[in-house]
C-alpha cells in the first residue's frame, strides 16, 4: 500500500489506528517516502541545518496560512533536521485540516524524542481536537495536560478550549472558562468574549446571557470590543427574533459620535440584522448596507430575505431581488431561494425572470437543472437519479476539486471515470 493512501486512511476520522503500523514507525516512514528529502537535503549542503530549519519552518507556516495541507508539512518536517519549532508549526497545520490522529502522532513523537512539548503546541494539538468534535480531548490539551507539565495555559488556550465547547454548545461551561481566563494577568480577549456570545445565543433564551456579555464588554472597554464580538451579539438577537433590539444596536454603532468606540459594522452586522427583521426592514436595511459599502453582492443576506418574503406569500417582491446587485455568478443561489417563495406563495407557473435568466444558467448547477428538467418526468427518482449518472458522463464534473480532495481522487480514479459532484 502506498504511504499517501496510508496517511489518508490514518487522517479520516472513520479509521481505527491500524494494529500492524507503529505510530512512531508511520510517521518516521512519512518522511523517508518524500521526494522532498533530496531537495532540502541538497540546500542543507549548501546551507547547513539551521537554515534549513529556518526555510522549512517558514514553508508549514506559508501551508498553515493557506491550504492546510497536512500531508506535505509532514513531508517538510522529515525532510531534514528537526526542533521544537518545526513540530509545533506542523501540528498547527494538523490543526487547520483537523487531522487529530496524525497531531496525535507528532505528540508520541515528542515523547519518544524526550522533547516536552511547549504551550504553542499543546494550542496547535487542542485545536486539532476541537476541530474534529472532540471536546474532551481538547480541555485536556488545552488546559490539563500543560499544567501537568507545570506550564501554564494562556488567553488563546482558553478562548480555545472556550471555542472547542461552543462547537458542541456546552454554553455553561464557556461561561465557567470565562471566568477562569478572567483571572489571568492578561485577561479574556474579545475573541474569548466572542466564544461564550456565540454559546448563548444557541439556547433558548440565551440571547440575554449574550446581550450581558456585550455590555460587560462596552462597560469595562477590556477586553475592546470588536466587531466579530458585536456580530457574535446581533446573530443571538437575530435567532431570539429580538429584531428591535438588533436594530438598536447597530443604530448605535453605526454612528461613531454615540458609541464612543472604534467599531464599525461590516457586512455580516447588516447580514445579521436583516434576517433577523420582517423583510420590508430587512430589505431596507440591505439597501442601507449597500449604499455604505458595507455589503458585497454576495448572495447570503439576499437569499435569506427571498425566504422571509416566501413565509410572507411575498413572492413578487422576492422575484425582483433577481434585479439585484447581486454577482452574476452567485446568483443561482437566490434564485432557488426564489424559486422556493414563489412555489410556497402557490405560484406554480413558469416564473418571469427572463431578464436576468441568461446569467443564472451560466453555472454549471443549472445546466444540470436545465438537463434534467428537459429529461425527468416530475416524482420520477429513479429517472431523476439516472439522468444525474448521464449528465455526468455526457457533460462534465460540476466542480474541478484542489488541494488534498484533488489527491484523493486521482488515488482511486481509473481510466474513464467520471466524477458528478453535487
Amino acid at each position: 500500500m502506498r504511504i499517501s493512501t496510508v496517511l489518508r486512511k490514518f487522517g479520516s476520522e472513520e479509521c481505527a489506528m491500524p494494529d500492524e503500523v507503529a505510530q512512531i514507525g508511520l510517521v518516521v516512514e512519512i518522511g523517508r517516502q518524500q521526494t522532498l528529502w533530496a531537495q532540502f537535503g541538497s540546500e542543507e549542503s549548501h546551507h547547513g541545518p539551521e537554515e534549513s530549519l529556518r526555510r522549512r519552518t517558514s514553508a508549514i507556516a506559508r501551508l498553515r496560512r493557506n491550504s492546510g495541507d497536512w500531508e506535505r508539512a509532514l513531508s517538510l518536517l522529515f525532510a531534514g533536521p528537526q526542533d521544537l519549532v518545526l513540530f509545533s508549526a506542523a501540528a498547527s497545520v494538523c490543526a487547520k485540516a483537523s487531522a487529530w490522529r496524525v497531531s496525535s502522532l507528532l505528540l508520541d513523537e515528542l515523547s519518544m524524542r524526550s522533547w516536552p512539548p511547549d504551550v504553542v503546541f499543546w494550542s496547535s494539538l487542542g485545536s486539532a481536537y476541537s476541530g474534529a468534535g472532540k471536546w474532551q480531548l481538547a480541555l485536556w490539551a488545552l488546559l490539563e495536560a500543560p499544567r501537568a507539565a507545570h506550564l501554564e495555559p494562556n488567553v488563546v488556550s482558553y478562548s480555545s478550549a472556550m471555542t472547542a465547547c461552543e462547537r458542541v454548545s456546552l454554553w455553561e461551561m464557556v461561561l465557567n472558562l470565562l471566568v477562569e481566563a478572567e483571572q489571568l494577568p492578561e485577561k479574556a480577549n474579545a475573541f474569548s468574549y466572542s466564544s461564550a456570545i456565540v454559546a448563548c445565543g444557541q439556547v433558548e433564551s440565551g440571547w440575554q446571557r449574550a446581550l450581558a456579555l456585550w455590555s460587560q464588554m462596552i462597560s469595562a472597554s477590556q477586553p475592546s470590543p470588536n466587531v466579530v464580538a458585536f456580530n457574535a451579539t446581533l446573530t443571538a438577537l437575530e435567532r431570539a427574533t429580538c429584531w428591535q433590539l438588533a436594530c438598536s444596536l447597530l443604530e448605535q454603532f453605526e454612528d461613531q459620535t454615540r458609541s464612543n468606540l472604534p467599531l464599525t459594522p461590516d457586512a455580516l452586522s447588516y447580514s445579521a440584522v436583516a434576517t433577523a427583521c420582517p423583510w420590508p426592514l430587512g430589505l431596507w436595511w440591505l439597501l442601507r448596507a449597500r449604499e455604505k459599502r458595507e455589503l458585497k453582492a454576495g448572495p447570503g443576506p439576499w437569499s435569506c430575505l427571498a425566504r422571509k418574503m416566501g413565509h410572507d406569500r411575498a413572492w413578487q417582491e422576492a422575484l425582483q431581488l433577481l434585479s439585484g446587485p447581486i454577482e452574476g455568478d452567485r446568483l443561482g443561489e437566490v434564485w432557488c431561494s426564489v424559486m422556493w417563495a414563489m412555489e410556497v406563495s402557490g405560484f406554480t407557473s413558469e416564473p418571469p425572470f427572463r431578464v436576468r435568466r441568461d446569467r443564472v444558467h451560466q453555472s454549471k448547477e443549472f445546466s444540470l437543472l436545465d438537463f434534467i428538467v428537459t429529461r425527468v418526468p416530475r416524482g420520477d427518482l429513479s429517472a431523476l437519479l439516472a439522468t444525474v449518472k448521464r449528465f455526468a458522463g455526457e457533460k462534465e464534473w460540476l466542480k474541478v476539486a484542489g488541494g488534498s480532495k484533488a489527491r484523493l481522487l486521482q488515488a482511486v480514479l481509473r481510466p474513464g471515470d467520471r466524477i458528478l459532484e453535487s
